[in-house]
């Protein structure tokens, strides 16, 4: 177990100060309450970050004398009524998610049966000004405008697919090195240094479009840019670091061959990419980590506003798998398969009839 001298002073005051709300649970629970901090939590920014939140929600329910224990949905959402009368909805959203890996912690620890905060709607989000997302629909147009057998095609088809999985920032993508795709625990990963290092894992797409890239490309040793200029033109020589300009030309160039009318960046890819992952049910602390945000309200901008929006259950390899193949599909076939991500009729219809 960590130095206590070492975690924010939030969590220290949590620890010192145990909450009535959890003493009053009980021994067993005041025991997995510390161990969250320690064993949940890896990095003190979270630790933080979550304390805070974690200690707002637990000083309220001492004030309504509620046991941690006897915490039910209703509870929360009281909690959540409150708190929307204060704050902006994204803060309650955060709030949300944050209590959300803490009652699981609970679930996990089998002193609870259920986690109370999975049946709370998140507040809704005025999404005016915020970043464009794609439908599902337009991701398969994109991925299909980008098939092709030309070295250009594929490393484009490559760049997509990994801003869209990784959440990357055109920087950050572009700092990427060939050594920088890893070959670890049987999987491959981007090794990402920007703002902070990390390493994120390339689901089967990703893998399947970056190796088919660099089976073809003459720039393939290590210190080569993972993603080079590979035509002549203003924006550098064959071989070198490619230009965010062109990322952001090439990308409008494929939405267009897709039929698509609206203006698609790569920070519309970022943004897809964070909202299908925390719609599939993925952390905020994951998210945030994969993208490189180091605060997590950055992150929580990503969260669904629509409260009416079906939460998909299954996995981003699985889904993407799906949009692709639902024009070859049946009606009756793609919602079969579909099952397990829970999508709304009117997005069967409109992924089947395109």
């Amino acid at each position: 177990m960590s130095d206590r001298k070492e975690l924010p002073r939030t969590v220290m005051v949590l620890l010192t100060h145990c909450p009535q709300s959890v003493t009053r649970a009980g021994p067993e629970f005041v025991s997995r309450f510390q161990s969250y901090f320690y064993e949940r939590i890896q990095s003190n920014g979270v630790r933080d970050t979550y304390g805070r939140a974690i200690s707002h929600f637990l000083s309220w329910c001492d004030k309504q004398n509620f046991v941690l224990s006897q915490v039910n949905h209703k509870i929360v959402e009281a909690f959540v009524s409150v708190v929307d009368q204060k704050y902006k909805p994204r803060y309650t959203n955060f709030q949300l998610a944050a209590i959300h890996t803490f009652f699981d912690w609970f679930v996990k620890g089998e002193l609870l049966p259920a986690n109370p905060v999975a049946s709370v709607k998140r507040s809704k989000v005025d999404d005016e000004g915020a970043t464009a997302r794609l439908s599902a629909q337009e991701i398969a147009q994109l991925l299909k405008a980008s098939n092709g057998e030309s070295l250009v095609q594929l490393r484009n088809r490559a760049m997509m697919a990994t801003i869209l999985h990784g959440f990357l920032s055109t920087e950050a993508m572009l700092e990427l090195n060939v050594a920088d795709y890893q070959f670890r625990d049987n999987r491959r990963w981007f090794h990402i240094t920007n703002k902070f290092e990390r390493y994120i894992p390339a689901n089967t797409l990703v893998e399947t479009y970056v190796d088919e890239y660099l089976a073809h490309t003459p720039f393939n040793k290590a210190s080569d840019p993972l993603f080079p200029v590979l035509q002549k033109g203003v924006n550098g020589v064959v071989g070198d670091r490619l230009h965010p300009r062109s990322v952001q030309r090439a990308i409008k160039g494929i939405a267009r061959r897709a039929g698509i009318k609206r203006d698609i960046t790569p920070r519309v890819l970022r943004a897809t990419g964070l909202r299908l992952f925390l719609e599939h049910g993925g952390s905020l602390e994951s998210a945030a980590q994969i993208a490189g945000h180091r605060a997590f309200i950055s992150t929580s901008r990503y969260m669904n506003s629509d409260n009416t929006t079906t939460i998909y259950e299954g996995d981003l390899d699985g889904l993407l798998d799906l949009i692709e193949d639902s024009s070859r599909l049946s009606l009756d076939e793609f919602v079969r398969r579909s099952g397990i991500f829970r999508l709304t009729i009117k997005q069967v219809v409109d992924e089947t009839m395109k």
